[in-house]
């Protein structure tokens, strides 16, 4: 099985330079709010795989740019005939009234108004999930002042603050970790390949919930997740290290394994 793990476009915000507690609290409302630069990355093809974003506009919009197909017609399911075929509405539409931090996961299939009766419109669609429990982890001010600071400040001390699990923020590591557990319980029992796109923070979080389940994980970078960076997650290369005595995988994720397949393939032929 195996998950990727794309992160959003940026976000076509500017934070302020120096701000105040009321200042930090506005931006970051608005900078959740706010849409993406035009993307980058062209249009991806999901081969069938299901499609996890949150119900932010970044992400939705992140979607609707690599992956159009799953957008088409009125995929937001609008009361509204006459509204407008975009991202945006599309946000507006799923919105769900529930907290963000709620248990229960919420599930559109955006792309099919009927799974029951596929038609030939939309059986090649894949499916959209929209779901709270991928929406970034908030941030608050760290304290309460009209001094204004860095924002690069107020954000630092805010990220400290989730992680160690300070009561001025509304949600700390351990319970946005819990999110993130839930949403892989969700894919695995699915079994299916899977797309997740998410903010910098939740994925790093899907991350080390994925670790912790012995999956293997394969990116790029080391530290940083960029913008539309895709990782791969994936279960078929179970190694232990002492595979070069005894790998009997048909498809071997380790160089030791590939050769010891490559010369057992030579062997059956000679």
């Amino acid at each position: 099985m195996r998950i990727t793990l794309i992160r959003t476009e940026k976000p076509d915000f500017t934070p302020p330079r120096r701000c105040s507690s009321a200042g930090f609290e506005e931006a970051c409302e608005k900078q959740a709010a706010a849409g993406i630069i035009p993307c980058r990355e062209k249009a991806l093809d999901p081969r069938g795989r299901s499609i996890y974003v949150s119900e932010e506009r970044r992400c939705l919009e992140t979607a609707a740019a690599l992956f159009p197909n799953s957008f088409l017609e009125n995929d937001a399911a609008s009361d509204d005939a006459s509204a407008e075929k975009s991202p945006t509405a599309m946000h507006e539409a799923v919105k769900p009234g529930d907290s963000v931090f709620s248990n229960s996961l919420y599930e559109k299939g955006c792309n099919i108004p009927d799974q029951n009766a596929p038609t030939e419109n939309n059986k090649n669609r894949p499916k959209l999930i929209v779901t709270p429990l991928l929406s970034a982890p908030p941030l608050s001010p760290f304290t309460d002042t009209a001094r204004e600071l860095p924002f690069s400040l107020w954000r630092g001390m805010a990220y400290l603050q989730w992680l160690f699990g300070n009561k001025r923020q509304k949600e700390s590591r351990a319970e946005s970790r819990k999110r993130a557990g839930s949403i892989i319980d969700r894919i695995l029992s699915a079994g299916e390949n899977a797309i997740v796109i998410a903010d910098e923070r939740m994925l790093s979080l899907l991350i080390a919930e994925l670790k912790s389940r012995r999956y293997q994980i394969r990116r790029g970078g080391l530290i940083r997740i960029d913008h539309l960076e895709r990782i791969i997650a994936s279960d078929n290369e179970p190694h232990c290290g002492g595979c070069m005595y005894n790998c009997r995988l048909a498809n071997p994720g380790c160089m030791i394994g590939r050769d010891k397949a490559k010369r057992a393939a030579q062997k059956q032929h000679t």
